[in-house]
Formats: C-alpha cells, structure tokens, sequence
C-alpha cells in the first residue's frame, strides 16, 4: 500500500469531490431532461383525452345500443342478446397456438420476433 503524502491526499480529495459534483450535475440534467419528457407526454395525453371526450358529446349516438344499425341486425337476424347466432357472429374465441411457436423454434425457421410476419397453417387446430 503506498502512502500518500498531505499534498497527494488533498489532490486526490478534490478529484473525487471534483468527479462527485460533475456526476450530481449530469444526474440532474438527465432528470430534468427525463422529467420534461414525462410532463409533455403527460400533457399530450391529458389533450388528447380531452379531444376525444369532446368528440365524443358531439356525436349523435354515443352509445352502441342506440345505433340503429345494431338495432336492425338485431331484429333482422340475431333476435336477442347472447341468442346461438349472435354468439357465433359476434362472439370470438381463443385457440392456442403455442405449439405451432415452439415446433418451428425447435426447426430453427424462425425466432419469436419474427412470428408475426410470417403466414403459418396451424396443424394444432
């Protein structure tokens, strides 16, 4: 272990100190970079919901019952809410399809990223 003399520990004091503050100085540039970031998205967000809001009370059919297409589809094929009909029309259902993902994984063809641009026939139906 070297031994520093009183001059060599004051040098070295100050760069730390030196280095501390610059470092403090770069932390607090970057937080009110981050900061101003976070206010002008936040701000974005709040016009934009205010847009849509407003929008929104100028429509004539704000709500999805009272559209008169609905109500037309309704009496003229599904009859009633959640009837056998509607539910295969309107309805979705889920079909896993992770096997698929993990066979052509396991072949090399492609990697997860990829999985969306890709076209695929799914054997696991």
């Amino acid at each position: 272990m070297a031994i520093l003399s009183r001059r060599q520990f004051i040098k070295l004091g100050m760069i730390g100190v030196g280095s501390l503050m610059v470092g403090f100085r770069i932390t607090n540039k970057v937080y009110a970079a981050a900061s101003n970031i976070i206010k002008s998205l936040s701000d974005y967000m709040k016009e934009r919901l205010q847009g849509i809001y407003k929008r929104d009370a100028s429509m004539e059919i704000r709500c999805s019952q009272d559209n008169p297409m609905i109500k037309y589809a309704y009496k003229k094929f599904f009859i009633t809410p959640m009837s056998p009909v509607s539910e295969d029309v309107l309805h979705t259902s889920y079909i896993d399809r992770s096997c698929v993902v993990k066979k052509l994984e396991s072949e090399g063809i492609f990697s997860r990223e990829q999985f969306n641009n890709i076209p695929i026939k799914y054997p696991c139906e």
